[in-house]
């Protein structure tokens, strides 16, 4: 019940519409935003994807198998994950 909980927040985490805080910049100076046009930049900082998130995409077997062996109260006993 807390993997479904945690699962269940994990993808409400990653398919949110709403975007982490960034830091304040300047959006209203020009010479700013024709800086990050001219360089083919964003004008927000990038975000470094979260690993257990990148598993998780690459795992999808492993991932759906441990939430189906939860789900019946089987839990994982001894698995052993290759990364």
């Amino acid at each position: 019940q807390q993997i479904e909980r945690w699962l269940s927040y994990r993808h409400g985490k990653e398919n949110s519409s709403t975007s982490a805080p960034t830091l304040p910049t300047d959006e209203t100076d020009p010479m700013f935003l024709l800086t990050c046009r001219l360089l083919g930049k964003s004008t927000k900082k990038p975000r470094k994807p979260i690993t257990y998130n990148l598993w998780g995409r690459e795992n999808k077997g492993a991932v759906k198998h441990a939430y189906t062996l939860a789900a019946r109260g089987q839990g994982l006993v001894a698995t052993t994950f290759i990364i």
